[in-house]
């Protein structure tokens, strides 16, 4: 588990404190930094019964094994998710809403391709569930891969224990991001965003930012 029962704990002994009707949490996973942090969105001044703290602890602990760690653990990048809390304390797991920042080091030279290819193959197992697609880049070069998904918790461990690979999707997601990079070359900065439709990266309904620094003359 990546949560330890200290911590949840405190997370709901802060809720009873403040009698705070929790809506929404907010998990963040830094690998790097090795923590996790989790937000609570809710209303204050609402006393709770029991059953609440109970019902919300188990959805906690839930959570955590059914598709926040696996996840994780798969992935191995930076990772936010957002799940509804209803008013018994239950989290709606079918609709979990993450992102994904998966890093592209400044050192890869050639072998762009290379790096992509194993990580986009724990990526394609969840090819229904992923709604978009943004590449960011600097000089040239993809620095940022952000996966936008809408999860089923409760599908998750199965997803990942089964070995089987769309290739064809897979191929196809190496093509377009290979592309895009080529697209975009000699520019400075570019951020273009795709949405993925029955599992494939549609390139051409894609929305590109623009940016430009204004130095102040103070």
């Amino acid at each position: 588990m990546l949560l330890d029962d200290r911590g949840i704990d405190n997370i709901v002994e802060k809720m009873q404190n403040k009698n705070l009707k929790i809506e929404k949490l907010m998990f963040k996973y830094n690998p790097e930094n090795k923590f996790v942090k989790i937000d609570g969105d809710g209303i204050p001044g609402i006393i709770q019964e029991d059953d609440f703290f109970e019902n919300f602890k188990d959805n906690l602990i839930y959570s955590d094994l059914s598709w926040l760690e696996p996840l994780c653990k798969a992935f191995r990048s930076k990772l936010e998710a957002e799940v509804k809390v209803d008013p018994e304390g239950d989290f709606q797991h079918d609709k979990v809403n993450i992102e994904v920042n998966l890093n592209v080091p400044s050192t890869l030279g050639d072998n762009f391709h290379g790096f992509l290819y194993p990580r986009f193959k724990t990526f394609v197992k969840f090819y229904p569930f992923i709604k978009s697609v943004q590449v960011r880049g600097y000089q040239s070069k993809v620095k940022n891969i952000f996966f936008k998904l809408e999860v089923d918790g409760k599908k998750v461990n199965k997803m990942l224990k089964d070995n089987n690979i769309n290739n064809q999707y897979l191929n196809q997601w190496l093509i377009q991001i290979e592309k895009c990079e080529r697209d975009n070359i000699n520019q400075e900065y570019f951020c273009n965003t795709f949405r993925v439709i029955n599992g494939k990266i549609n390139y051409e309904a894609k929305t590109e930012v623009i940016s430009e620094y204004f130095k102040l003359k103070i």
